[in-house]
């Protein structure tokens, strides 16, 4: 059998493992998510029936704010992050770490980011 048949059929039983292990509901969760999170929080059927009674349909988002607000919290309270070897463990394992994480934050810029 060719590679590229392989690598295909591979692909298909992945794709099909996904689908039908809830990968559907997991989108139709998150694109509700993040609409909740824009401010559309209403279904389109909801606010035609709101409508028709001449009722509002607000939409009062506190997520936004919150998120902001935790960001604030983590660049104002934000700690170095350091490993130590704990009880019975490898001190050069615990300075690898250390310096891969100092490695990460540097090129990752996370002195730089804001949220």
């Amino acid at each position: 059998m060719s590679i590229d048949r392989e690598l295909a059929e591979e692909n298909k039983e992945i794709y099909s493992w996904i689908r039908d292990n809830g990968h559907y509901e997991f989108v139709t969760t998150a694109t509700q998510c993040d609409m909740f999170t824009r401010g559309d929080q209403w279904d389109s059927k909801v606010k035609a029936q709101l409508k028709r009674k001449g009722k509002p349909f607000l939409t009062i988002n506190k997520v936004l704010a919150t998120c902001a607000a935790l960001g604030g919290e983590y660049l104002l309270r934000r700690g170095d992050i350091s490993f130590r070897a704990g009880a019975g463990g490898i001190p050069s394992t615990a300075a690898v770490l250390d310096k891969l994480w100092i490695n990460f934050a540097q090129t990752q810029d996370l002195d730089w980011i804001k949220m």
